[in-house]
């Protein structure tokens, strides 16, 4: 698989929608067929890189801000179908995504974890409901304690000699 640059991947910024003051349900959906701590970025299966997808540029934007890494991949060639990967991850869960013209899986983007997608809220602006927050026991949590606890994950790897 070719890496591909976070650069080359990037949507311009003046593309970007914005969902501040939308509900949380305006950018992240849970199928019921979903693990409780996972949700599907919506109108995310496109055939291309996933930030073809306006939710899904919003949430790699709100991650760049973050200065959150994204390993990306992709593979393809004349003769088959073409494979965009996305994956980053942090704190409880991260982000993956899997898009292009394939017909063999279910292409989308999804996140993985009560925190980060509190956090990814916070970030976009969205509104989330107190019955969401208690139901992960996130009453308390705030876009600057979640910061800081991704810096202490980051602290952490660095001292153990981990590359981050």
């Amino acid at each position: 698989m070719a890496k591909v640059s976070n650069k080359k991947a990037a949507v311009k910024r003046a593309r970007i929608h914005n969902f501040s003051g939308q509900p949380f349900s305006a950018v992240f959906q849970q199928p019921g067929h979903y693990p409780e701590h996972q949700w599907r970025i919506r109108n995310s299966a496109t055939y291309g890189i996933p930030e073809l997808s306006k939710q899904t540029a919003a949430v790699v934007n709100a991650l760049n801000n973050l200065g959150i890494d994204i390993q990306r991949n992709y593979s393809g060639s004349p003769m088959n179908a073409d494979c965009y990967r996305m994956r980053a991850e942090f704190l409880d869960g991260g982000v993956a995504s899997m898009t292009g013209n394939y017909w063999y899986y279910e292409r989308g983007a999804y996140i993985t974890g009560s925190k980060v997608g509190l956090l990814l809220s916070l970030q976009l602006g969205l509104k989330v409901r107190p019955a969401w927050r208690r139901k992960y026991g996130l009453e308390e949590a705030t876009l600057e304690s979640l910061k800081g606890e991704m810096g202490q994950e980051v602290g952490e790897q660095e001292s153990s000699g981990e590359t981050v």
